[in-house]
């Protein structure tokens, strides 16, 4: 059977610029409190984290693992924050002082004309070891150095929270159980196959818009990738689910 590689990164791109409030207040409630939705929302900064000597309006790569978004708090007086969001899908030894660069290179923002003071950087962490949680890049020599640290979002944390997932009208529920769903089936692609269709089924069974099913089932195909041969048997479910609720998801 032939088959296609499962793109994490593009579906947790999208699902962020998509649902970007509903990201917020998932993973970061108390961000969601304190940020200003209203007078001064939350803004995607399209902009490259360019490295020494390219100019400082290079296009940002289309395969980046960052996002950058500009959102006031409540108790600023100055410029707000660049919330500095990075995702990684599988251990990197690397990863912290990678962390540390796009920091840097997001603080530098404020210099090359974006209307910010502080960098806030969160890593969304969506591999299956449960022991690797790097939060923090430092180093001292004879005294002196430097450190960072950045808050994590551990994907398979919710794994014990499967109940809630389930009961949750934030798109977010239906990505993570799909994300999550797509670890654990990594060697059974028949399950993962069962799976796709279970949580398909369930963006009926939530309160969203058909814009909104739309969006989701496409992320969810960008996570739940299947051979040819199971991913028709999945169409023709989904056909039927189609003609039940009026809706086309697939062209």
């Amino acid at each position: 059977m032939s088959t296609a590689k499962t793109n994490y990164d593009l579906a947790w791109k999208i699902a962020i610029n998509e649902y970007f409030e509903d990201f917020i207040f998932f993973f970061l409630p108390s961000f969601h409190e304190d940020m200003d939705w209203t007078e001064e929302p939350p803004q995607y900064i399209n902009r490259k984290l360019t490295k020494f000597g390219e100019p400082p309006d290079a296009e940002p790569d289309s395969d980046s693992v960052y996002q950058l978004y500009r959102a006031r708090f409540f108790d600023q007086e100055i410029s707000p924050s660049l919330l500095h969001i990075q995702l990684q899908n599988q251990y990197d030894v690397n990863f912290e002082s990678q962390m540390y660069i796009c920091f840097v290179r997001a603080y530098d923002l404020q210099f090359r004309g974006v209307d910010i003071n502080t960098v806030i950087s969160i890593a969304i962490l969506g591999d299956d070891n449960p022991d690797w949680r790097p939060d923090k890049y430092e180093y001292s020599v004879a005294g002196y150095g430097t450190s960072l640290t950045f808050g994590i979002i551990k994907i398979i944390d919710y794994e014990s929270r499967w109940d809630e997932l389930e009961s949750s009208n934030n798109p977010f529920a239906i990505i993570v159980m799909a994300h999550l769903r797509t670890l654990s089936t990594d060697g059974n692609l028949a399950e993962r196959a069962n799976w796709k269709w279970r949580i398909t089924q369930k963006l009926f069974e939530r309160n969203f818009t058909n814009e909104q099913i739309l969006k989701l089932f496409k992320i969810i195909n960008f996570l739940m990738v299947l051979p040819n041969e199971l991913q028709s048997e999945l169409v023709a479910k989904v056909n039927r689910l189609e003609v039940e609720n009026n809706i086309s998801l697939i062209d």
